[in-house]
C-alpha cells in the first residue's frame, strides 16, 4: 500500500507537546493543527507523500493535505502567509486527540530526509 521508500514514523506521542500548544481548528468536531511541509531535497514532489497516521493494529488514517497556494486569499490566514513566504507550500492538518492516536505514528511516503515540517507556535508572528 505503501512504498518502500517510507520514512521512520514518528510517534504520534512526540506530537503531543507540540499539539497541546498550537492553535487548532475545529472539521466534523474534532480538533486539528496545522502543519506545514517543504522538500529538503531538490526535485522532490511532496503531493504525493502519502501523509497518514498509522495505528499499532493496521490502521491507517489519511491526512488532509492541502497546496498552500491553491487557499483563495480570502482564506489564507497569517500563518498560511508566513509560511509559504518562507517556501512551505503544503498545509497538513493533524488530529489532537491523544486517547485516540495513543500508539499511533505520523507517516509519509517520500523517505527520510525529504521534508521540513514547520508549525506556528504561538508567538511566532508576534
Amino acid at each position: 500500500m505503501f512504498p518502500a521508500a517510507e520514512a521512520k514514523p514518528l510517534p504520534y506521542e512526540k506530537l503531543i507537546p507540540v499539539l497541546s500548544v498550537l492553535s487548532h481548528e475545529k472539521h466534523g468536531g474534532s480538533l486539528y493543527a496545522p502543519f506545514y511541509l517543504k522538500a529538503k531535497k531538490h526535485g522532490i514532489d511532496l503531493s504525493t507523500g502519502e501523509y497518514h497516521l498509522a495505528g499499532p493494529n493496521g490502521e491507517v488514517e489519511k491526512l488532509k493535505v492541502i497546496e498552500i497556494s491553491s487557499i483563495t486569499d480570502a482564506k489564507k490566514t497569517e500563518v498560511d502567509r508566513h509560511f509559504e513566504k518562507k517556501g512551505y507550500i503544503l498545509r497538513m492538518l493533524v488530529p489532537y486527540d491523544k486517547a485516540k492516536y495513543k500508539d499511533w505514528r505520523l507517516k509519509h511516503s517520500l523517505g527520510d530526509g525529504a521534508l521540513d515540517l514547520a508549525f506556528k507556535t504561538p508567538n511566532l508572528l508576534e
